[in-house]
């Protein structure tokens, strides 16, 4: 569940980065500010993928289940994963982190 909040993730940062481009030869502001926004969700997906992989490691469940969390709240800054990945990526941490 949390990998594919991640992936979701990821391919809106993309989208965000990439679909916007002509709006960078028209206003260079809004353009530059739209694909750093698209390289903030990025990073944050990754970062969310990482702690997915750290909740399956034998001493890590803890630290991945906060880092999805941590990150999946953050996502709505960026507007990453749209609603679903951040639905996704808290109940993914809270479960690691009741498992746990």
């Amino acid at each position: 569940m949390i990998l594919i909040q991640g992936l979701v993730r990821i391919f809106r940062g993309a989208a965000i980065t990439f679909l916007y481009s002509d709006e960078i030869r028209r206003r260079i502001l809004v353009g530059l500010a739209l694909t750093i926004v698209g390289a903030i969700a990025v990073v944050f997906a990754i970062l969310v993928i990482i702690g997915a992989f750290l909740i399956y490691n034998p001493g890590t469940q803890v630290v991945g289940g906060v880092i999805v969390i941590v990150f999946s709240a953050l996502s709505i800054i960026v507007g990453g994963g749209w609603l679903i990945g951040l639905i996704l990526g808290i109940i993914g941490g809270v479960i690691c982190l009741i498992k746990k």
